[in-house]
């Protein structure tokens, strides 16, 4: 989506990210920027805005958010996460009921 001669901190004011993440951009090309990146969740963020498909952005915040399930005292954030593995992966309307129950 970025024009050629844009620089990427211009990409990112022209896509409406708050300042925070053009100045952590400053100079750098935007796969230095992806690269050095230390926030997921902007990251996921500029995907959404560059048009990544939606299910495909679900499977990375899952891939992200088993980094800390360890962290959970019990199962349930686990089978929260692969709920929403299965309704990215199956998008139907009984995984989507499944994501909406309770765990």
């Amino acid at each position: 989506m970025a024009i050629k001669n844009q620089t990427f901190t211009q990409h990112l004011h022209l896509i409406g990210r708050v300042l925070n993440i053009a100045r952590m951009a400053g100079d750098k090309t935007a796969k230095q920027a992806w690269d050095e990146c230390p926030y997921a969740n902007w990251l996921l963020w500029w995907s959404a805005k560059d048009g990544a498909d939606k299910w495909a952005i679900v499977l990375v915040a899952c891939e992200i958010a088993r980094t800390a399930v360890h962290l959970a005292k019990s199962q349930v954030a686990l089978r929260a996460i692969e709920a929403a593995e299965k309704l990215a992966n199956d998008p139907t309307d009984d995984n989507l009921e499944a994501c909406r129950r309770p765990v």
